[in-house]
Formats: structure tokens, C-alpha cells, sequence
């Protein structure tokens, strides 16, 4: 299982602008995307960012339609999904056979919980790759 850390730029703290950013990667690479919501008002700021995180375009995205290019949940998917998931959740996603991409924002507290969770995971015996998104700075 691939774990990548995405790491945001000083200033961007929300891990939001890097699920777009990766939203739009994925469907222009025809690559299925789930992302793992904490819970319902999440998922639900997340639907409407998608919507307009381009002022020319939009992302295709659905809740809990593992269907759509974009899936949003707040549950994982089914173990039959071939796409990555995005995980926003502060879960350790040890047991998936798809890519996990792990969103750690430019604070320190968020830098700190995104330290853990990478320890987790090594201690899992997955070593995570550290991926800069170009975030807003």
C-alpha cells in the first residue's frame, strides 16, 4: 500500500486547497479519487469548494457515489474500489490496498499530527513518501 504525505506550503494551513488541487490531477489523469471525510460538515464544504474551485470549470464529484470521478464520504469505500483515497480523517488507514494520500497542513499542530500519523505508519511497516503541494503561501 502507498502512503503519500502531502504537505502544504507556509500559510496554507487548510488541507481543502490540496484535495482540489489533487481532485483536479485525478480527473485529468482519468484516475478514480475518494476522499475520506471526517464527518458530515466537511463533506459538505468540500462539495460546494469543488464546485467552484476553478472560476472556468468544476470537478466532478458526487457523496457516497463510488461511481463519479470524485467520491466524498464519510465512510471508506467498498474493497473493491480502484482508486486512491484521500484521507481526512486522523485514522491511520493501514489496511487498504489502494494508494493512501495523507493532507498535512503548513501549522504546527497540523504538522504535528500529520509527525504521528507518518510514525504510525512506519511503525506499520509502510514508509510514506513526502510530497510539496503548491498551496497558496
Amino acid at each position: 500500500m502507498p502512503v503519500h504525505f502531502y504537505l502544504a506550503q507556509a500559510g496554507t494551513d487548510d488541507p481543502v486547497a490540496g484535495v482540489c488541487w489533487l481532485s483536479q490531477r485525478a480527473i485529468r489523469k482519468s484516475r478514480p479519487l475518494w476522499i475520506y471525510c471526517i464527518d458530515a460538515a466537511e463533506l459538505s464544504r468540500l462539495d460546494q469548494l469543488l464546485w467552484t474551485a476553478e472560476p472556468a470549470s468544476f470537478i466532478p464529484h458526487a457523496a457516497d457515489e463510488p461511481a463519479q470521478p470524485v467520491c466524498l464520504s464519510c465512510s471508506l469505500p467498498a474493497a473493491d474500489y480502484t482508486g486512491a483515497i484521500i484521507n481526512l480523517t486522523p485514522a491511520v488507514l493501514h489496511d487498504q490496498l489502494r494508494p493512501v494520500l495523507e493532507m498535512v497542513g503548513a501549522s504546527e499542530q497540523a504538522r504535528e499530527a500529520g509527525r504521528q500519523r507518518f510514525r504510525q505508519y512506519q511503525q506499520l511497516g509502510v514508509t510514506p513518501a513526502i510530497v510539496h503541494w503548491p498551496g497558496a503561501g
